[in-house]
């Protein structure tokens, strides 16, 4: 845990670096995000600069933020980089887990789609908490800015 609070910018760089390979190794391929009726379809290439962007940019804020000596709340850092990247890999692999619907057994069909819906549940609450815990990133920094160098 003391790698987390002390280079927590080198997690985001290493998860920049893995989306951006992830993006790029099979561009045409697309994601697919259910929301109830809705239905979002983005490339696996801008799904993964997005989130490369994102995750850089936190690198750097981190990095920044550090060679300032600001002070971070420990807990605050930790679960906002826990629970971004081990979140976001969790994503990614509930992803590979949906299953495609071929013709089957009817039975097998209606199993098939109970079992993606909760996959997609899944992928929701983990989208949720992973937009809460951007709300401890601020927090965190804001109370850093407030503290002063230490």
């Amino acid at each position: 845990m003391n790698f987390i609070t002390t280079k927590p910018y080198f997690l985001f760089l290493v998860s920049t670096v893995i989306l951006l390979i992830a993006g790029f190794l099979n561009p045409q391929k697309s994601i697919s995000i259910n929301i109830k009726d809705t239905y979002l379809i983005v490339s696996r290439i801008d799904f993964c600069l997005i989130f490369a962007f994102i995750f850089g940019l936190f690198s750097l804020l981190y990095l920044v933020l550090i060679k300032l000596r600001l002070n971070l709340i420990r807990w605050m850092t930790i679960s906002h980089v826990v629970i971004s990247v081990l979140g976001f890999g969790l994503i990614v692999l509930l992803h590979y887990l949906i299953k495609d619907h071929s013709p089957k057994d009817f039975l097998e069909v209606l199993d098939g789609i109970d079992y993606n819906n909760n996959i997609y549940l899944s992928i929701t609450i983990l989208f949720f908490l992973i937009g809460s815990a951007q709300l401890l990133f601020f927090v965190n920094v804001f109370s850093a800015l407030i503290k002063g160098r230490n």
